[in-house]
């Protein structure tokens, strides 16, 4: 069964080995990403090639250089407290010019 078509119609096949005595593929989720990005990018014209290897060639840099996120603050612990006064704002007129 194809996994997709070419710019000109033609049908889009993945070939691969398997190893062991069945024969349905259990492939892991980022490996069928993979298979699905070389089809995309089989169908993109040729004049989006270097753009693709740009863009590709960035994503690689950035995720790769990542720093670990650091860690998050301690929570805040609201302080009961009671509303002993209040205070109305003054009202500042905006002029427009």
């Amino acid at each position: 069964m194809p996994i997709g078509e070419s710019g000109d119609g033609a049908p889009i096949y993945f070939g691969f080995y398997m190893f062991g005595t069945t024969d349905v593929a259990k492939l892991p989720n980022s490996i069928v990403k993979r298979l699905y990005c070389h089809a995309l990018l089989h169908q993109l014209p040729a004049n989006g090639l270097d753009e693709a290897v740009e863009a590709l060639i960035a994503m690689i840099d950035f995720y790769r250089d990542r720093k670990p996120m650091p860690q998050l603050a301690e929570p805040v612990y609201s302080i009961p407290a009671t509303i002993v006064e209040r205070l109305n704002a003054p009202i500042f007129p905006v002029t427009e010019d």
